[in-house]
């Protein structure tokens, strides 16, 4: 559970198959006894744009998980396209969902599977149908997840600083799955886990 300071909060968990999640669960690696490991992340902000693009400090493993995960205001502005300088796929996990009635937003996670990687670092474009007041990016990689299939479960909740935010629960499928959590926060961050 994560905790809201203060402010709309908006929370999305995936569980992905190899580990438990409230975004989504990703089911673990077949391959192997391979347990999920988090390898590296980025995060951007962009002001008054169409798109933002946010490279990896170093350079991806093929076959692992990238998860994007983004936010975009105002509410009318859509992510029209998820992409990366290797040409991996990328697919909508959850979202987009419309969060802080007061500045209203919208919150979404991609995630693409058996990445190509090696060689420069992957940048990952996301791009808008308009110019949004902001965009919030933020990219994350990780192994030993199964490279065919890998989404099991996704939830998203929203909620206020009365009280905190919470997905919801479910119950994944396979032992040992991946489970991410984005949150957002209007005002502060969120404090977590609790």
């Amino acid at each position: 559970n994560f905790t809201a300071v203060s402010a709309v909060t908006e929370m999305v968990s995936l569980a992905l198959k190899g580990v438990n999640v409230k975004v989504g669960n990703f089911l673990k690696s077949t391959t192997g006894a391979q347990t999920p490991a988090f390898v590296q992340q980025a995060a951007k902000l962009v002001d008054g744009a169409s798109s933002a693009q946010q490279a990896f400090a170093s350079a991806s493993t093929t076959g692992n998980l990238l998860v994007v995960s983004g936010d975009v205001r105002p509410s009318t502005v859509s992510v029209s396209s998820v992409t990366d300088s290797k040409g991996n796929t990328y697919t909508l996990a959850v979202g987009p969902t419309l969060w802080n009635t007061s500045t209203p937003r919208r919150a979404s996670t991609y995630y693409a599977s058996n990445i190509v990687g090696g060689g420069s670092p992957i940048t990952v474009t996301v791009t808008l149908d308009a110019t949004a007041t902001r965009v919030q990016i933020y990219q994350h990689e990780y192994s030993g997840v199964a490279q065919v299939s890998p989404l099991d479960q996704v939830s998203a909740g929203t909620g206020t600083a009365t009280g905190a935010t919470n997905s919801g629960s479910k119950t994944t499928a396979y032992a040992n799955e991946l489970i991410y959590g984005f949150g957002l926060s209007g005002v502060t961050a969120l404090l977590g886990p609790s």
